[in-house]
């Protein structure tokens, strides 16, 4: 039987992406880390980490990561069996890795993380990527659950329906004076008009482009990734963007910031995807993230 301590040990290295993170973590020291690590590679006989920085985990160490992933939610799901003092002494808080769209993060997610925070000891790991991105983390078996833009489920997940994130065209009043004659978007004006991008994986504004335009339109962009610095962007008359709706509401009201086409909106659908093998303690945490997108997102 594999020893928990020195799993522990190889899971720190792997999520922290170094020996000195993973003895922080663990509030050991650097060399106890390393020492746990090599011990189990000796017992194994196998490299589990390549050294490095950031530290990789190897096939092998991958697999022991997961595994003892498995082996801290099973934990989980035994001690709410057991009576409530019991089951606080003994068990220690229960990391959740997820991947997240960093919209979904900036607007709803976090209402979704507080109710689960109030359920029970959880920590939350993270990952932000696309939308259209994260089945690629779930695929490789980077995180246990993720928010994805894909209807059909990754193998060995389940898939619920969340609803829309509903996005906008906006720019600056002056911005659209200035760079739309008479207000009015065109192949030729969209062509011309400098566009704010969020990053290389974002396909919003070349969705919006052809939604309204009826074509593939190339345009100049900005790429800005940040989101505050996206939108404070387009407050500054440096492009036009897209944005979710929720985050930009205040602004459109005061006129701080104008639709370019009003009511051209992009629904993006949401769903959940999460591993099935976590068992009750995951489909639990399910139903309060879909619960909570249900309400504040557009259905």
């Amino acid at each position: 039987m594999l020893n928990y301590e020195l799993l522990m040990g190889l899971k720190a290295v792997i999520s922290e992406g170094s020996f000195e993170a993973a003895a922080k973590s663990l509030n050991i020291t650097p060399s106890a880390v390393s020492q746990r690590v090599k011990l189990l590679e000796d017992r194994l006989e196998a490299l589990l980490i390549i050294r490095g920085k950031p530290c990789t985990a190897t096939e092998y160490g991958y697999a022991l990561f997961k595994h003892t992933e498995q082996i801290e939610v099973l934990e989980k799901n035994l001690f709410d069996t057991l009576p409530k003092n019991t089951a606080l002494n003994a068990a220690g808080a229960l990391n959740l890795r997820m991947a997240v769209n960093e919209d979904s993060m900036a607007t709803w997610f976090p209402a979704a993380m507080g109710e689960i925070s109030r359920s029970g000891n959880f920590l939350f790991d993270i990952i932000i990527d696309d939308q259209e991105q994260t089945t690629n983390l779930l695929r490789r078996g980077d995180v246990v659950a993720a928010i994805t833009a894909r209807k059909n489920p990754t193998q060995g997940f389940q898939n619920s329906y969340i609803g829309s994130l509903r996005y906008v065209a906006i720019a600056s009043p002056k911005f659209v004076v200035d760079n739309f004659a008479n207000g009015i978007v065109s192949p030729k004006s969209i062509s011309a008009a400098p566009c704010i991008t969020f990053n290389r994986k974002d396909e919003l504004p070349t969705k919006w482009i052809k939604q309204v335009c009826n074509k593939n339109v190339n345009c100049m962009i900005n790429w800005i990734p940040s989101l505050e610095g996206y939108i404070k962007s387009c407050v500054e008359g440096i492009g036009w963007g897209i944005h979710p709706l929720i985050l930009v509401e205040e602004y459109i009201e005061n006129g701080t910031l104008v639709e370019l086409v009003p009511e051209s909106y992009i629904d993006i659908p949401l769903y959940w995807q999460y591993s099935s093998s976590y068992g009750k303690i995951m489909t639990d945490i399910s139903e309060m993230i879909v619960a909570t997108g249900k309400k504040l997102l557009h259905q």
